[in-house]
């Protein structure tokens, strides 16, 4: 299988380059032809977390766009083993494909500056025994299951297959988030669509999005603002388009935020945003307030950090008192508190930077990791502090990786 790697800096020198206008623009909200494109996943088995542990889950690639997002692109390439092979990827339409999705991530990052947001994007070309523009969604399942086996993901159904694909490259990308975009060749089809018309879909909250090499009735060249669109639902946002009649009450994403921009039922706005138009507001890099805060970009106490990041670390911490001429010694345990979702599970992405203490209203001194290195949401410490005979005043603080600091934590010793 031929692997490529995309790192950032390629998306950061993209948006020095001026975003192409569009080509088209929709007519009527009630005759848009993404209609149908944001999906539900299905119910998975609930996966158990450890007491304490507030990392996101398995099911949980894409819970709010923020940190570090991995993102893997498969072009499907059909070989022939189980139905006729009728479409092969050429080299040009590969680099076409990868320059506009690349592009596309760009545009959200410039769009969210207080996310703090690293895309690492990889891409590969894997074969499958299914020609996938000839299917629709009832049979889906075929060729992105057998696509994910080869790729040596299996399980009982497709979607757990895809939630441990996520899963697998989150680890080895050591991103807070991933999702997959399936590239289904549609060459030679006039319409540029799957058998039941469907070209772009996603599923709201992953685990991943699939769109044809022609984007539909947008055409090839037109990929990225279709993609901006579509990995808006990743990360929860809903359509806002009438044809989707998304209510205006319908809450989404990991701060379960309504869809006041939606233009069914007459909810009494119209505001340009990537859920609702992609052509106009990918050009005008527009988003409306109702669909940032359903991907989690949303600051209520206005301190410059979107509400899910804006975290704040707790700290167990057990003093020894010396004796016989020992020194104290301490153990203590810091967790990154998450920002409490309304809608589920609630996560943080945030890191444990350091365990620190001080004597008598000293300088701050850093205790070790008993890992070796503060890099997740729970670190613990066992140290012995370098503290002389006589009684000392000691005070114990955690930071995380946004710099909020737990509430001291006091002890004297003799």
């Amino acid at each position: 299988m031929k692997t490529l790697r995309f790192p950032f800096l390629a998306a950061i020198l993209l948006l020095l380059v001026s975003f192409s206008s569009p080509t088209r623009s929709i007519a009527s909200d009630n005759d848009n032809p993404l209609a149908g494109d944001a999906l539900q996943p299905p119910p998975q088995r609930a996966a158990v977390a450890a007491a304490g542990d507030f990392k996101p889950s398995l099911f949980q690639p894409s819970a709010f766009l923020a940190g570090r997002v991995a993102v893997q692109l498969i072009f499907v390439e059909s070989d022939g083993s189980k139905e006729p092979s009728t479409k092969d990827w050429t080299d040009a339409q590969v680099k076409l494909a990868n320059s506009q999705i690349v592009t596309a991530l760009a545009w959200w990052r410039a769009r969210l500056p207080n996310a703090r947001i690293e895309f690492d994007l990889t891409s590969r070309i894997v074969p499958s025994g299914y020609e996938p523009i000839d299917h629709d969604l009832s049979t889906e399942g075929q060729w992105v299951g057998d696509t994910l086996s080869r790729m040596g993901f299996t399980a009982s159904n497709y979607f757990e297959q895809a939630y441990s694909a996520d899963d697998s490259l989150r680890r080895a990308r050591q991103a807070d988030w991933a999702t997959t975009i399936f590239i289904v060749n549609s060459t030679g089809k006039t319409n540029g669509r799957f058998a039941d018309g469907h070209f772009a879909y996603a599923y709201v909250g992953g685990p991943f999005l699939v769109i044809t090499s022609d984007a539909g009735p947008y055409g090839a060249t037109q990929l990225t603002p279709v993609v901006a669109h579509e990995f808006g639902h990743i990360f929860g946002a809903l359509d806002q388009y009438a044809a989707a009649a998304t209510p205006c009450t319908q809450q989404s994403g990991y701060l379960a935020v309504p869809t006041t921009n939606s233009q069914a039922n007459n909810c009494g706005s119209r505001f340009i945003c990537i859920m609702l138009e992609p052509l106009t507001a990918y050009t005008d890099g527009a988003i409306d307030s109702s669909a940032l805060g359903q991907i989690g970009y949303r600051d209520s106490d206005g301190d410059g950090i979107p509400d899910p990041i804006d975290t704040k670390p707790a700290a167990d911490v057990l003093v020894k008192q010396p004796s016989g001429g020992t020194r104290p010694t301490v153990t203590a345990t810091a967790t990154d508190q998450p920002f409490p979702s309304p809608s589920g599970q609630s996560v943080t992405i945030n890191k444990i930077t350091r365990i620190e203490y001080r004597a008598d209203g000293g300088q701050w001194l850093a205790l070790p990791p008993n890992d070796g290195a503060y890099d997740s949401s729970v670190e613990s410490t066992n140290a012995t502090l370098p503290l002389y005979d006589g009684q000392h005043n000691i005070e114990f603080r955690a930071i995380n990786s946004v710099g909020a600091t737990s509430p001291l934590r006091t002890a004297s010793v003799t």
